[in-house]
């Protein structure tokens, strides 16, 4: 265990490493636009731990990629905005009830409900509750980068998609954690009978 100081950007992907996403996508919006930097300039290194990065040309097809990636038994983290939310929202309604696979599905979603960073204020609880999506509101730091692991075994348990909501204050902010080790992920290739 290590003691680190992180954004709450980077705070999402620590625990999302932690937990053992096999996929991290989703459209970038402020106040998650940073995250998508990070996860672009690690690429590389994630792909040879055989982590996949993908920005989606919308939050509707990070959706149905989060989709095909459960129903292949990988688990997957789904980052976009408030206002993203609502554009995969019925993607994010179909996979979550007629979706069978092992996978686990997170959708974290960036909150501006001061219009600090965005042009519309917004509180994505009520549509994840709307859309039947159970969903952690971290106060801290650190329960933000565990959130990513609790909201991982908690849809993997249920077999349904799992939210995470954190405002514009959280994403730019941050502060001291406790770190754990990457998980290793399993690497070898699996086929999906459609």
């Amino acid at each position: 265990m290590k003691t680190k100081i992180l954004s709450g950007n980077e705070l999402i992907i620590q625990g999302g490493l932690e937990a053992g996403f096999s996929l991290y996508t989703g459209y970038p919006g402020s106040p998650l636009a940073d995250y998508f930097n990070i996860l672009h300039e690690a690429k590389q290194e994630f792909k040879k731990a055989g982590i996949h990065v993908v920005l989606a040309n919308s939050e509707a097809n990070a959706a149905a990629m989060a989709s095909g990636a459960k129903q292949a038994g990988r688990d997957v983290c789904v980052g976009m905005k408030s206002m993203g939310l609502h554009v995969a929202s019925d993607a994010l309604s179909v996979g979550n009830f007629s979706n069978p696979g092992t996978g686990g599905v997170v959708i974290v979603v960036g909150d501006d409900p001061w219009s600090i960073s965005t042009s519309t204020p917004a509180d994505s609880r009520y549509l994840f509750k709307h859309l039947h999506i159970p969903f952690f509101c971290p106060a801290t730091p650190q329960e933000l980068k565990d959130s990513m692991k609790w909201a991982l075994q908690l849809s993997k348990e249920t077999s349904v998609y799992v939210g995470i909501i954190l405002t514009t204050f959280m994403a730019e902010g941050g502060g001291r954690v406790e770190t754990h080790e990457q998980k290793i992920l399993d690497q070898k290739l699996v086929m999906v009978d459609p």
